[in-house]
């Protein structure tokens, strides 16, 4: 093809995504600029599109050829690419991108392929055929690659994607990559710790901003020796990864949990919790709707969420309300909705009740610290498993084991689960226990050097709780619920009182 010196040339860069090696923007850019020097083109401008596909972007949709072509047309007279298959991918797009040349008077031109012509019939004719190739060998690499992954996704591989939060890929014995818990798996612990004991996700996500942690999209890309973009932690980003199956090693694709032969789920990573505490904190994220719409704040209420009234509804803070009454009360939401006829108790004098009480019984006693020994318990595999034979056997309800073979595809899969149902059946049950491990330090002391809204998150946290019985000045009827750390600690004191 030849072309007239001083024409203005757009060298067009594509990539479709920046893990290929095969040709880099750089190696791209080196050849097109070659030819335009050889060829005595002047380059204008660069379109680069990467981490684009040619199957799913059309030319005039990539952003920065799209711009060329919608706003800049008359800046270049040909376009410059390094092959065909940079452009575009089928028959169709290079259809309208040869009407597109004509109708502007542009020419197309391949860096490395001279017989590419798209201004004659029979040049686009060829063309056409190239790009009908083209399109079969790409759709041959998609099936290619995406048989290689569900290979090594069922071998517990890691496929190269972005790695889960607090997991890093290591080499495999057997070769490739595996994912294993990295130094960030031990703050998703403590997170999953904290929303167990009733702290709520949204302070979690507060001391990340606070701390300025990086997001799991940064976290990557320094990985990848990209700089971090800065992006903020958000409430959506920490429960995704504490809802995340990876947390007990499984591998889950398309919404299902994958499964070996014998209907076992397939371990992608070592698992950094048990599946009791995994669904221990399922259940702490399903039903703490206090955790998203009632974060602690400074200055809360000492006794917000612990102190109840006798009919039983909590009993909320009233501030006062002018300058001739400067007290704050409790009351009784019941009172509020016209259920109860209870009387406000200053804020004040039942605070001080309670840490009077409090340090009356506790304050010489050691604080216990609570560790849960998780048990052995297989309930929640066990209704994973019956809910997988329940969407198979709908799946044949509908009609999806309608082909050949169906039938025994049907009859395996079923029994496969099965068999796992009975085996997991068959081990061992054991109720978690909590242990009270002493910490060397009295309750006194430790209550005293805790900030007022702190003191109310570790109340919660031991379950403790108080219902007023008659509201008035003297408290004189507060029925007081200890929780198991506190009853430790009583049990504790009256063996040597």
């Amino acid at each position: 093809m030849s072309v007239t010196d001083g024409t203005r040339a757009l060298i067009v860069i594509r990539l479709s995504n920046m893990t290929d090696t095969t040709t880099s923007p750089q190696r791209q850019r080196e050849i097109c600029e070659k030819y335009c020097t050889t060829n005595g083109l002047t380059i204008v401008g660069h379109a680069e599109d990467l981490d684009i596909s040619a199957t799913e972007y059309a030319p005039w949709d990539r952003p920065e050829l799209g711009e060329w072509m919608r706003d800049r047309a008359s800046q270049f007279d040909v376009m410059v690419f390094w092959r065909a298959d940079r452009l575009v991918r089928n028959a169709g797009d290079l259809t309208q991108m040869a009407d597109w040349a004509r109708k502007h008077g542009k020419r197309l031109i391949s860096a490395t392929e001279p017989n590419f012509d798209v201004i004659t019939a029979t040049g686009e004719g060829i063309a056409t055929i190239q790009a009908v190739f083209a399109r079969m060998e790409s759709e041959a690499t998609r099936a290619r690659v995406m048989s290689a992954k569900d290979a090594r996704r069922k071998a517990g591989k890691w496929n190269g994607s972005s790695a889960p939060y607090g997991y890093s890929p290591v080499p495999a014995d057997d070769g490739g990559f595996r994912l294993e818990p990295d130094e960030n798996s031990k703050r998703v612990l403590e997170w999953a710790d904290a929303v167990i004991a009733g702290k709520s996700r949204v302070s979690i996500v507060e001391k990340l901003r606070a701390a300025k942690a990086p997001t799991p999209a940064d976290v990557n890309n320094m990985r990848a020796g990209r700089s971090p973009k800065g992006n903020v932690w958000t409430l959506q980003a920490v429960t995704k990864i504490l809802t995340s199956r990876i947390l007990i090693g499984e591998t889950v694709h398309n919404g299902e949990v994958l499964r070996d032969d014998r209907g076992a789920p397939i371990l992608r990573t070592t698992p950094i919790m048990s599946r009791e505490k995994w669904q221990r904190l399922q259940d702490a994220i399903n039903n703490n709707v206090r955790g998203q719409k009632h974060t602690q704040r400074k200055n809360a209420s000492l006794l917000l969420r612990i102190a109840f009234c006798h009919c039983g509804e909590p009993l909320y803070t009233k501030k006062a309300t002018n300058k001739y009454n400067k007290t704050d009360y409790y009351v009784c939401y019941g009172r509020q909705a016209g259920s109860c006829d209870a009387l406000y108790v200053r804020k004040d004098l039942l605070e001080q009740y309670v840490e009077e009480s409090l340090l009356g019984y506790l304050g010489d006693e050691e604080v216990n610290k609570a560790v849960r020994i998780p048990g052995e318990d297989h309930t929640s595999e066990l209704a994973d498993v019956s809910e997988l034979m329940r969407k198979i056997r709908e799946e044949r309800r509908k009609g999806h084991y309608n082909y050949p073979g169906s039938e025994e595809d049907f009859e395996n899969e079923i029994n496969t689960l099965v068999k796992r149902r009975k085996y997991l059946a068959s081990l061992p049950h054991r109720e978690a226990r909590t242990e009270y491990l002493p910490t060397g330090e009295n309750f006194r002391d430790f209550w005293g050097q805790l900030a007022s809204e702190e003191k109310g998150v570790y109340l919660r946290e031991v379950e403790f709780k108080i219902y007023v019985t008659e509201m008035s000045k003297r408290c004189t009827d507060v029925h007081m619920v200890w929780g198991l750390t506190f009853e430790a600690m009583l049990e504790a004191a009256s063996k040597h009182s």
